[in-house]
């Protein structure tokens, strides 16, 4: 088996790498010693019927309603086949908090770190020291050759969020890469492609006749809504009312939030821009992409320095909202999905440099959009572009947003088509949710 043999290169020439580096790069032992402490040798169990996994906070969006509808069933007795654990295995070190948390909220869920740096396939740390699952989730990247040999051991391995956008361009010169992404995607019996342009570009690479089931459906909208509709952590923050209170004067028309922003697209703010904050038309939030380290402390200084212009600017952190004005600097993590229904215009960071960041969640809050151009990578941009065009924009040029918002202004926002689709989504999500919980899937 193909991915056997990419075990036996990853534990005989990547080992040999690795316990050279080990000595020599400390960022490596730290990441051994978070593997220790959240590796498989920290479970209470071996063995776990279901197994998600993920790599990064994005990836966690998309399991989570999948998670939680199968907890669900559980709990309402609905399903007695469920096992009694399930195992929810992460990649990266910043998921670590939201992992604490899982464990503490779900009882049945164990959380463990993938053992990427792990010398040797056998022993307690070993991923393969585990019983195989029955049903194994993953999430678009990392496509590790251990999980995939376990997933390709069972009849229920589901690849979610499967994304080929960028990549099937390239599949004309390099035949190679094209054998790879269909020696992965073949590997899984169900696949929910990230969108209808996923489902067709998976569907042409497999020359219209998929090995295995494939499906049209992002996990992570569901997620969007039910979240922006709870809004769990803004109520948290016990700051809520004052800032409704400090929106209220301006319609939603007049509202602009600054989502995942970076120091570098500071120039957005042109003398026009700063000249309607200075006469308070416009109320706007900012909401960097880093909350700490060189990157925030750029934009603190930026947005701190308009005052001497008469900018009334609010700081909102863990010790709450302070000051009063028409600009909010925000530090505090987790907000950024439930504040956007609060305004009609959004701008998202990241798309004039590697990629534009998440569009879902604005689209899902219901305002205008504006980003950079790099939209390459983006699998949300094709879903925005397809369900709402005319409230989609793209700001070429950073100095020019200002002329792009005043445009926008003058286009009406059409919530009612998004609440329909919301409706379709969910209803979709609940329907797949039964499928995974249906006893053909062996749970």
């Amino acid at each position: 088996m193909v991915w056997t043999f990419f075990n036996i290169i990853r534990y005989t020439l990547g080992s040999m790498v690795l316990a050279t580096t080990v000595f020599l790069n400390k960022r490596v032992r730290d990441r051994r010693l978070f593997e220790r402490n959240w590796g498989p040798r920290h479970l209470p169990q071996e063995d776990y019927s279901i197994w998600f996994h993920v790599s990064s906070e994005g990836e966690l969006e998309q399991v989570m309603p999948i998670l939680n509808g199968l907890i669900e069933k559980q709990l309402l007795g609905e399903d007695k086949s469920l096992n009694e654990k399930i195992l929810l295995l992460f990649t990266s070190p910043s998921l670590e908090k939201k992992m604490v948390e899982i464990q503490k909220e779900k009882n049945n869920v164990d959380c463990m770190a993938f053992p990427l740096l792990n010398l040797w396939p056998w022993g307690k740390n070993s991923i393969f020291s585990l019983k195989v699952p029955t049903t194994f989730f993953m999430v678009r990247y990392d496509f590790f050759p251990e999980l995939l040999s376990i997933g390709h051991r069972i009849n229920n391995f589901v690849l979610l969020s499967a994304s080929l956008k960028n990549k099937d361009i390239s599949f004309q010169r390099n035949k190679l890469k094209k054998i790879y992404y269909k020696l992965i995607i073949s590997s899984f019996n169900k696949v929910f492609a990230s969108g209808p342009m996923d489902y067709e570009r998976i569907l042409k690479l497999f020359d219209g006749s998929m090995p295995g089931e494939l499906y049209a459906h992002d996990f992570r909208h569901g997620q969007i809504i039910k979240r922006q509709k709870l809004q769990t952590h803004l109520e948290k923050t016990h700051c809520l009312k004052t800032f409704t209170e400090q929106a209220s004067p301006y319609s939603l028309n007049d509202r602009m939030i600054f989502g995942s922003l970076w120091s570098s697209e500071l120039s957005l703010f042109n003398d026009e821009f700063l000249e309607d904050l200075v006469q308070k038309k416009t109320f706007v939030l900012i909401a960097p992409h880093k909350l700490s380290g060189d990157e925030w402390d750029n934009i603190e200084e930026v947005v701190s320095s308009w005052s001497e212009l008469g900018i009334d600017v609010a700081y909102w952190n863990q010790f709450g909202l302070r000051g009063e004005g028409n600009v909010i600097l925000c530090q505090v993590p987790g907000l950024l999905c439930e504040l956007y229904p609060y305004f009609g215009h959004s701008f998202i960071g990241g798309g004039h440099g590697r990629s534009v960041h998440s569009l879902l969640e604005p689209f899902w809050g219901g305002s205008h959009i504006y980003c950079g151009p790099k939209v390459q990578r983006s699998t949300e941009f094709d879903y925005v572009d397809d369900h709402s065009p005319r409230h989609l924009h793209i700001v070429r040029e950073l100095p020019a947003l200002y002329s792009y918002y005043l445009k926008g202004k003058k286009i009406a926002l059409d919530k009612g088509a998004r609440e329909k689709s919301a409706v379709e989504v969910m209803t979709n999500q609940s329907k797949y949710i039964e499928l995974f919980s249906h006893k053909e899937m062996g749970l």
